[in-house]
């Protein structure tokens, strides 16, 4: 975990977090994702939720500094702990989908307490009770580029839940899936 990441978690409630919806990424499953995508040179990647910006440093790590790295995050006081990165202080939601990225790269934000996040452009991938997480899955994958990428850690519900039917069924139609990997809940702290 990053030393900002450690601060921000010191200097925040845990309250403050959960509304937000920001859980931090444990290394483990950071470093699996990377073990997993192959390398493009120079890349275009995109962090649509990048919080402290934990996968910032392992895209470099990876890809090489040749990278293009775009971020997006609505909390105005986590950006400030972003280097090397154009960051943007906007909701990625709230975009028009263009693909121009290679990798969508994040730990998005969970919770079900977002319905200005609705659009319409998400019925597609709506089916009772929205967990903003789905909307950005589906969002991912609308910037992606042909043969792009999408390496999200999300929860295990997307799988088996009845309110990601319609997710799972645009993930199908849209994507081709090369792996799933299932961790344990307790790996993520608070």
């Amino acid at each position: 975990m990053l030393e900002a990441t450690k601060k921000w978690m010191s200097s925040t409630s845990l309250s403050y977090r959960k509304k937000s919806g920001q859980y931090f990424t444990p290394d483990e499953i950071k470093l699996k994702i990377f073990q997993l995508l192959p390398k493009f040179d120079k890349p275009r990647v995109l962090e649509p939720a990048v919080g402290t910006g934990e996968f910032i440093p392992l895209i470099y790590d990876y890809f090489g500094k040749n990278c293009s790295i775009d971020t997006y995050d609505i909390d105005v006081d986590i950006l400030k702990l972003i280097k090397d990165a154009n960051t943007n202080h906007k909701s990625f939601l709230e975009l028009d989908a263009k693909p121009i990225y290679d990798f969508v790269i994040t730990n998005p934000p969970y919770g079900i307490e977002f319905d200005d996040c609705i659009s319409p452009k998400f019925d597609e991938v709506i089916g009772g009770r929205v967990n903003i997480y789905s909307l950005f899955i589906k969002q991912g994958i609308d910037f992606l580029k042909q043969d792009g990428y999408l390496a999200y850690v999300v929860p295990s519900s997307m799988n088996n839940g009845k309110y990601f039917e319609q997710l799972r069924s645009y993930i199908i139609k849209t994507c081709e899936i090369e792996n799933i990997i299932i961790f344990n809940d307790h790996k993520f702290t608070d």
